[in-house]
């Protein structure tokens, strides 16, 4: 038996009802805990099984975190339904009158700038959870191809969104018009926070209420207007408590992280890791920033392998950085790190250690805080002599999603339009979270079982 909630039932009648036909695009929420996802998978799931032979989609920024939170969410709900259907990994969910939902990673790839991968689909209604983390192209293209079987059991095309507060086109196309009163009359908002959810638990609210304030009011208390404005993406790093001389350590191996802009704009930041009886110190001793227009992987290795050399290094070298460097390369044939790895091993012992993906943002962030804070067995020391990470890991904004705001601009010379802040930062992400890849594991274990997302 599926019990909806006065607000899920407004939103359910929205995208059921005829006297809502003039409604194609619905956004649910507007907070942390008010039944969004729960909503969605319901809707379709009777939609599915009350229309046969149509075809629906439930879309995230990621397949990943979409097969892991809004997709249990759906087995939940079967479940409470009783509805019979045939999970397909990776492609989706099939039932017996012939009716199925897709499940669609919506994220931006630049390799697919217009989603044309999208373009093929014809479908019968949209579901996107969290839809603030994808591009307003991304809604506006899954809306269009809204259109099987509509006609066949009088339908009209609907989208639905659930997200949490966000400034974004989220906020401009519905929040702001909602709160002026100034909607578009085929848009509706139906905001649905943790206090409309009478069976969340107590625990969840628990956990909510112990957040910083700025998440604890936008999650909590659906507040779109309190966002952070500057320098508190490393809420915790301090420059007079973390930043001190670093000496370089002749007998540790050295960890270079790499960083790949639009190139050939390159970042690389230098460490080391000293191990003591009850603590592990990371320690940032150099850096060399993307600062030469001619950069290129090899070139971007003869400098730090340069800089190291003069230092008197040449053993172990462990690399990590920016996944995409595995796989593309905007000014080279073969991939950024097959020509990087190529050059350093000229020189040293190299350890590949890129990761498959990216962490991250939010996370690795709120991990990497964790330790600056002092609650780990591990600490973060920054070198005094890195003037420019300095700048970076004191000024670099956090969005309202807990991701990075990065200032776009246009370089003078080559006319590349390219991130000109966050770099060293993105750096330190990849290497922290991989030199302590068990304990960020543990730590997502953790974030996960207490439902902070």
């Amino acid at each position: 038996m599926i019990d909806l909630m006065p607000k899920q039932t407004l939103a359910f009648d929205v995208l059921t009802e005829p006297e809502y036909s003039h409604i194609s695009e619905l956004l649910y929420g507007g907070g942390a805990g008010g039944g969004k996802s729960m909503l969605g998978c319901i809707w379709l799931m009777i939609q599915s099984a009350k229309y046969p032979g149509t075809r629906w989609v439930i879309g995230r920024n990621t397949l990943k975190t979409l097969k892991e939170t809004t997709l249990n969410s759906f087995f939940e709900v079967a479940k409470m339904g009783g509805v019979a259907y045939n999970y397909v990994e990776n492609k989706g969910i099939k039932f017996p009158n012939g009716s199925e939902i897709l499940l669609k990673d919506l994220a931006y790839y630049p390799s697919d700038p217009e989603y044309s991968e999208l373009g093929s689909l014809e479908i019968t209604g949209a579901f996107v959870d969290e839809c603030n983390q994808i591009t307003e192209q991304a809604w506006n293209v899954l809306k269009s191809r809204i259109r099987y079987n509509l006609d066949e059991y009088n339908l009209t095309p609907k989208i639905l969104g659930t997200c949490n507060p966000s400034r974004n086109w989220v906020y401009n196309r519905f929040y702001e018009p909602w709160r002026e009163n100034k909607l578009s009359e085929n848009r509706m908002f139906i905001q649905s926070l943790l206090c409309d959810n009478y069976k969340i638990s107590k625990h969840y609210k628990t956990n909510l209420d112990e957040l910083d304030e700025m998440q604890r009011k936008r999650l909590r208390d659906g507040d779109w207007s309190n966002y952070r404005t500057g320098g508190e993406f490393w809420k915790q790093y301090k420059e007079e408590k973390h930043v001190q001389p670093v000496p370089f350590l002749p007998d540790k191996p050295v960890h270079i992280s790499v960083d790949i802009n639009v190139l050939p704009y390159i970042t690389q930041t230098l460490w080391q890791v000293q191990t003591g009886s009850e603590t592990v110190e990371l320690r940032q001793f150099g850096e060399c920033p993307a600062r030469d227009p001619e950069n290129t992987a090899v070139k971007a290795a003869q400098k730090v392998a340069r800089y190291l050399r003069h230092l008197g290094y040449s053993g172990v070298v462990h690399i990590y950085g920016d996944a995409s460097g595995k796989y593309r390369s905007a000014v080279e044939k073969s991939t950024f790190f097959g020509k990087y790895f190529e050059e350093m091993r000229k020189y040293f012992v190299v350890n590949d250690r890129v990761m498959k993906s990216n962490p991250s943002v939010a996370m690795s962030a709120a991990f990497i805080n964790e330790i600056y804070e002092g609650l780990t067995k591990f600490s973060i020391v920054i070198g005094d002599n890195c003037p420019l990470s300095k700048q970076d890991y004191n000024t670099v904004k956090e969005d309202m999603n807990g991701g990075m705001v990065k200032e776009k601009v246009k370089d003078a010379v080559t006319e590349v339009q390219y991130e000109k802040n966050g770099h060293l930062s993105d750096a330190k992400r990849y290497f922290i979270c991989k030199v302590l890849e068990k304990e960020y594991k543990e730590f997502l274990v953790k974030r996960k079982k207490n439902n902070i997302v």
